[in-house]
């Protein structure tokens, strides 16, 4: 629980072979960067397959996000737009309880 952010944390799925990768993870970088109440981790399933299997994961990215307690509240497939990361981090960070 060290890794979560104390609002929400973004954690984004990636393949060493996807190309949409690198430009989500800029954008979730760049969104965990101007608040400090998120953090961002990257997860890469390349030598991890049983993960993303048990995940249900079917593409890369895949972006999670989590509320302060660590639970699911939103997952995007593919490559997310800012409206929708906005959307669903307002939803984490105002409705999760204290963990």
């Amino acid at each position: 629980l060290e890794v979560l952010g104390t609002g929400a944390t973004l954690v984004q799925f990636s393949t060493e072979f996807c190309g949409s990768c690198p430009g989500t993870r800029r954008l979730l970088q760049r969104i965990a960067s101007d608040r400090e109440d998120l953090a961002y981790l990257d997860v890469d399933l390349t030598a991890d397959p049983d993960l993303a299997s048990r995940l249900r994961i079917l593409q890369t990215p895949t972006v999670f996000v989590l509320d302060r307690g660590g639970r699911l509240v939103s997952r995007i497939g593919g490559s997310p737009r800012l409206d929708v990361l906005e959307r669903a981090l307002v939803t984490a960070t105002t409705h999760s309880p204290t963990p």
